[in-house]
């Protein structure tokens, strides 16, 4: 028997982005390691446009673009939503009131794996 599917719907992760703050950028480190850093975000039209301070994971996006975003929320257990979008980021101007200093980025949500707890059908 399949599963059933519990992903967002587009409008579901664009409501759900429009409400997200912050996400963990994810990076490969300067021996290939991986890292993450916390970024301010927004939803930008079709982008998430993320903004990184100074230090090691703009740097690493610098030496190499290629980037995953992960956000989650968790009111309840049937109430976890969360999404991972990967890219590669380019340099774009950051949308009033992201910018905490740094540089920002934007990727597309052309590859987004989600997920929805509150469409799982059958609860124990």
């Amino acid at each position: 028997m399949a599963r059933e599917s519990i992903a967002m719907s587009h409008g579901e992760l664009r409501e759900f982005l429009e409400r997200t703050t912050e996400v963990v950028v994810g990076t490969l480190g300067t021996s290939g390691e991986p890292a993450g850093t916390l970024a301010a975000c927004a939803l930008v039209g079709d982008e998430l446009v993320f903004s990184l301070p100074d230090g090691p994971g703009r740097s690493d996006v610098e030496r190499d673009p290629r980037v995953c975003c992960t956000a989650d929320e968790y009111p309840s257990y049937y109430e976890i939503r969360g999404m991972t979008a990967h890219g590669t980021a380019r340099p774009t101007e950051a949308p009033p009131g992201l910018a905490r200093g740094g540089a920002a980025y934007a990727i597309g949500l052309d590859d987004v794996v989600s997920f929805d707890f509150g469409k799982i059908g059958e609860r124990v």
